[in-house]
């Protein structure tokens, strides 16, 4: 904008360009860190561990590649299991078929309940928060001793298989 009262003055349509706050650096956005297949391997090996809503959270960002807010919007009866694997029908109602890795941590999951939010608070089994969810990858991440803890929107880019 300085550019333009400068020329401005200079054709004499102004007396002089009025002093401009001097301009801020650009601000430094917080990008998520690309993951290597090392510590891809020691984060899955910490879901499994502690296995549940750990292990279908990070398995539904990391190879189903669906957004935190949806994860946490599905509910149990949204997974229906067949021959196949697991489908699981998202917000607009158009099933998706899960990865067979997340088939694996949805079964024993969901196993029994028929009702309710798929991922649950812990003490009052209502439907996890964002807040919840960040939880528990700080958790995997602790576990897997990654530092720092790998973000919900991190982990959804990772490509698992390819050498960093």
């Amino acid at each position: 904008m300085g550019s333009f009262f400068a020329h401005a003055a200079s054709r004499g349509m102004i007396d002089a360009a009025p002093r401009l706050p001097a301009p801020q650096p650009a601000s430094v956005s917080k990008v998520a860190r690309e993951l290597s297949d090392a510590e891809i391997d020691q984060l899955s090996t910490a879901a499994v561990e502690f296995g549940g809503r750990h292990h279908v959270l990070f398995a539904l960002l990391l190879f189903d590649k669906r957004r935190l807010g949806e994860i946490l919007a599905y509910d149990v009866d949204d997974v229906r299991f067949g021959k196949g694997g697991a489908t699981v029908a998202d917000g607009s109602g158009v099933p998706w078929r899960a990865d067979p890795r997340t088939v694996s941590a949805l079964r024993p999951h969901v196993a029994g309940r028929t009702t309710g939010p798929l991922l649950a608070s812990q003490s009052k089994g209502r439907r996890l928060s964002r807040f919840g969810a960040d939880f528990l990858l700080r958790q995997i991440s602790e576990q897997a001793e990654i530092n720092p803890a790998v973000s919900a929107n991190g982990l959804r880019r990772a490509q698992p298989g390819r050498a960093s």
